[in-house]
């Protein structure tokens, strides 16, 4: 599916902290929008990094001694770098560190594998504690073969976020996900609230953005549908969507979303992440 970034701006919220913006009939069902805490991402040129090290591509910053990682055969590329200290506090993640995010250059799925999208074998996310010297390891350029089109600092903005369609929902014992609008009882009424959801994504641009916590974008359903393993990863780590101005070019219109358990992100253990590309 082709979609392109909208001007994104806050959702609103009233005086109890429900989404405004939504129909009299959706009233009853505002509990199925459970808001979260986000940090939406923004890019400039790598001019504006400074002393910053939150950034898109580019040189890693690496302890001494520690080399780039590399995949089954090839070096990986850095897809981005979050400094932890830079962005605006959320609950469960860490206050500091800085967590890196690795690519396959070289290969058309960017070292994502459906099959096994939590073995990291084409691709790497590699977490550095605030107590680890760190320093550039190498010229701040981008390989070639990266989703990027230049090296690009990332500043943050904390917000609320709501769930798309494909995340309002529960894991049934059976081990499916069931939309919650696919339950009522009145199929057309499931359609409505459905295409309000829809619409609130549409008119905020929050769904498909660059962000780090809050919910993640899966156009094309759930991944738990093809992988009932994905349903465990239930924190959005990073979202990086094909951006405005090709700064993020997955295909054209892909994004791509790692995720992680939340046992595992309070642990500080990033080798089990769930890498997605979404198309």
């Amino acid at each position: 599916m082709f979609r392109t970034m909208t001007e994104r701006k806050p959702f609103d919220f009233d005086a109890d902290g429900k989404p405004t913006g939504l129909s009299d009939e959706f009233a009853p069902h505002l509990g199925l929008l459970a808001p979260r805490p986000v940090a939406f991402l923004s890019f400039g040129d790598a001019a504006s990094l400074g002393n910053r090290r939150s950034k898109l591509g580019g040189a890693a910053h690496l302890p001494s001694g520690h080399e780039a990682p590399v995949g089954d055969a090839r070096p990986l590329g850095l897809f981005a770098q979050i400094d932890f200290a830079e962005m605006p506090a959320l609950p469960d993640f860490p206050a500091d560190g800085v967590l890196q995010v690795w690519v396959d250059p070289d290969d058309e799925m960017f070292g994502h594998d459906e099959d096994s999208a939590a073995e990291q074998k084409n691709f790497k996310v590699l977490y550095f504690s605030a107590d680890q010297e760190l320093a550039p390891s190498g010229d701040d350029v981008v390989p070639a073969g990266m989703p990027l089109s230049a090296v690009h600092s990332i500043s943050f903005s904390a917000e609320q976020d709501l769930p798309g369609v494909a995340m309002i929902g529960e894991l049934q014992p059976s081990g499916r996900w069931q939309r919650s609008f696919a339950a009522f009882d009145d199929g057309d009424l499931g359609c409505r609230l459905e295409d309000e959801v829809f619409a609130l994504h549409d008119r905020t641009g929050n769904e498909n953005a660059p962000k780090i916590g809050g919910y993640p974008c899966f156009f094309n359903g759930h991944p738990g549908e093809r992988s009932s393993a994905a349903y465990a990863f239930d924190r959005l780590l990073l979202q990086l969507p094909s951006h405005h101005g090709s700064t993020v070019s997955i295909w054209g219109s892909g994004t791509a979303n790692f995720m992680i358990t939340r046992d595992d992100l309070l642990a500080r253990d990033f080798s089990n992440v769930w890498y997605w590309l979404d198309h």
